[in-house]
């Protein structure tokens, strides 16, 4: 079972990566000026824990004996369900990256001509970005079955939702104001309303 999960891991951050670069190219061509709104300390933060954390991920995918200590030990229908929710995940990452096109950064910022996108997930989350790349890093823990690949991955993109969601939001009320307030009126933050 590991080298099929082993190959199946690196598919899917494989696919990820592809997916992300290509919307960040995309974006990149046709966005025109940007005002960055995310200091030097942040950027390099994250810079530091990607790389700590591509670290883990080929040592699990190359060495996988020196991460057996985290192995969870979970029975094998874990694995298949980690596999559905990280591949099942990558086509709304897709969906969710088509839908706000240009207005894509993985830094905070605004554009020159920044709209206020609200089809696609949008129409009925705030931040389905998030909620998408949660969905991938729990199906990459379940898949995995090791909790520090696993729990680096969850922990960072809980870390970086916990300190960037109130600060997308200023940012947003200071671009479009009462737009956007009746847009948080009638949206959920990472999963849509259900009232």
């Amino acid at each position: 079972m590991k080298p099929t999960t082993h190959s199946l891991v690196a598919l899917s951050f494989a696919v990820f990566i592809l997916l992300r670069v290509r919307w960040q190219v995309h974006a990149r061509r046709t966005r025109g000026p940007v005002s960055f709104a995310e200091g030097p300390g942040n950027l390099g933060a994250r810079i530091v824990g990607a790389l700590l954390f591509f670290t883990l991920l080929g040592l699990y995918l190359f060495r996988p004996e020196t991460l057996n200590w985290a192995d969870m030990g979970a029975p094998p229908w874990t694995g298949v369900l980690g596999a559905v929710l990280a591949f099942g995940s990558l086509p709304l990452l897709w969906w969710v990256h088509a839908s706000l096109g240009s207005n894509f950064s993985s830094t905070l910022h605004l554009r020159e001509q920044h709209t206020l996108v609200a089809s696609g997930p949008y129409r009925w989350v705030r931040h389905p970005m998030y909620t998408v790349l949660l969905l991938f890093a729990f199906g990459q823990l379940w898949l995995t079955g090791n909790a520090l690949v696993g729990g680096a991955l969850i922990g960072g993109l809980v870390l970086v939702v916990t300190t960037r969601v109130g600060r997308e939001e200023a940012l947003m009320l200071r671009q479009f104001g009462p737009a956007y307030q009746a847009y948080i009126a009638r949206t959920g933050s990472l999963l849509p309303r259900l009232w």
